[in-house]
C-alpha cells in the first residue's frame, strides 16, 4: 500500500484486546476498529475521557504493544507486519514523549547522559563527543542551560524534566512524535511555556504531532485535525476548528459543554449526561454511548454506528446524523443552572 505524499501515517481498523483473568475468560475492548490519518507537518489530536484507549492507540502504532487486528502504514512500510529485528529502523522515525517525565527518564543517568544514549544505540553519531556536542545543542533548542546537562532528574522541575524528554525525543530526527499528555503534570504556566516550544519545533524541524490530551483546551491550541475517542471507538473525527464550532455527536457536545469559560459573568448550564462511562469488559450492545446520551432511541440500542461524512472532512458516528436536531443540540443537552 501506497500512501499520499502528505499522509505520514495511516491506521486502519485497529484493535487491541486484552485477557483478563478476572471475571473469567473476559475480554477488555481498549481500542475497537480505530481508522486515522496524520498528514505530514500537522498535528492530529485524539481527545476522550481517561480510560477512552487514547494511549493504547499510540502504544500500539509505536509497537510498545502488539495489536489484535488492524493495518497501519508509516514511511511505506506495513507497521504490525515488522518483525522485532525490524523495528530499529521504525523507532528512530517515531518517538514518544511520555505523561510522566520523572517515570520516563533513568534517575540514575544525568540528563545529558537521557538525550545522547538513542544517539549511541542507533549509531546516529560518529562517537561519544559528537552525541555529547549533539546533546548540549538540543538541550539549548528545548530551553535549558548547558550546566543542567550535569543534572539528574530529581534536580529539575516538573517543566525542565519534560523538555529533557522532548530532546530526547528530538535526538533521532523523527518524523513523527506521539505526545501523551505532555503538560498534564505541569502548572498553568509552565504549561504555556512547553506547549509553545512544541509548536516552535514543529515549525523548525517540520515535525508530525499526534497529540493526545483530555484537555480540550490544550487540543484546541495544538491541533489541526481531531478524533474524539470513547470506549475504544472514534465518535467524531474531523478539523479540529469544525467540530468546535459544530459538533454533530452527543457525546462531542457533552464534551464541549464542560470548557471552562475563564469569566466569572457568564453563566454555564451543566451537561445532562446521566449515568457513568460502561465497563470496557462489557461495553454495550449498539453505540457505546446509548446509555448516557439524552437522544437514545431504540434503533441505537441495537446498530453500532459506522464513521459517516457529515459536513466537508467532518465525520460522525452517530444514527441520527440524517435528523434535524443538530440546531438546538447543545441548547437542549445543556440545563442552566
Amino acid at each position: 500500500m501506497t500512501l499520499q505524499a502528505d499522509i505520514v501515517l495511516c491506521v486502519k481498523d485497529l484493535r487491541k484486546h486484552f485477557k483478563v483473568e478476572s471475571p473469567k475468560r473476559a475480554i477488555v475492548r481498549a481500542v475497537d476498529g480505530v481508522s486515522f490519518e496524520v498528514k505530514r507537518g500537522q498535528t492530529f489530536g485524539i481527545v476522550g475521557e481517561s480510560g477512552c484507549g487514547k494511549t493504547t492507540v499510540a502504544r500500539v502504532v509505536l509497537r510498545l504493544e502488539e495489536p489484535t487486528s488492524g493495518s497501519g502504514i508509516f514511511d511505506g512500510q506495513e507497521i504490525f507486519k515488522l518483525r522485532k529485528s525490524e523495528l530499529k529502523p521504525l523507532r528512530r522515525k517515531m518517538q514518544i514523549v511520555f505523561q510522566d517525565p520523572y517515570g520516563s527518564l533513568n534517575p540514575r543517568q544525568t540528563v545529558i547522559d537521557s538525550v545522547k544514549r538513542p544517539m549511541m544505540v542507533h549509531g546516529v553519531t560518529s562517537g561519544g563527543q559528537e552525541a555529547e556536542r549533539k546533546a548540549l545543542e538540543l538541550l539549548s533548542i528545548v530551553g535549558l542551560n548547558p550546566d543542567q546537562g550535569s543534572r539528574y532528574p530529581h534536580e529539575l522541575s516538573g517543566g525542565q524534566r519534560q523538555r529533557v524528554a522532548v530532546a530526547r525525543a528530538l535526538s533521532l530526527n523523527p518524523q513523527l512524535m506521539f505526545l501523551d499528555e505532555p503538560t498534564s503534570a505541569l502548572d498553568v504556566s509552565v504549561q504555556a511555556q512547553v506547549l509553545n516550544m512544541l509548536r516552535d519545533l514543529q515549525t523548525k524541524f517540520n515535525l508530525t504531532y499526534v497529540f493526545i490530551s483530555h484537555n480540550l483546551s490544550l487540543i484546541r491550541f495544538m491541533s489541526h485535525m481531531l478524533a474524539v475517542m470513547y470506549l475504544g471507538k472514534l465518535v467524531e473525527v474531523g478539523p479540529t476548528e469544525s467540530i468546535f464550532q459544530t459538533p454533530h455527536h452527543p457525546y462531542t457536545h457533552a464534551l464541549l459543554s464542560a470548557i471552562a469559560i475563564p469569566d466569572p459573568g457568564v453563566s454555564k448550564g451543566r451537561p445532562i449526561l446521566s449515568g457513568e462511562v460502561p465497563s470496557p469488559i462489557n461495553i454495550p450492545a449498539g453505540c457505546a454511548f446509548h446509555p448516557r446520551c439524552p437522544y437514545v432511541t431504540e434503533e441505537c440500542k441495537g446498530e453500532v454506528p459506522p464513521l459517516v461524512e457529515i459536513d466537508k472532512r467532518q465525520y460522525s458516528a452517530c444514527i441520527l446524523r440524517d435528523r434535524r436536531y443538530r440546531l438546538d443540540l447543545y441548547k437542549r443537552l445543556i440545563v442552566p443552572t
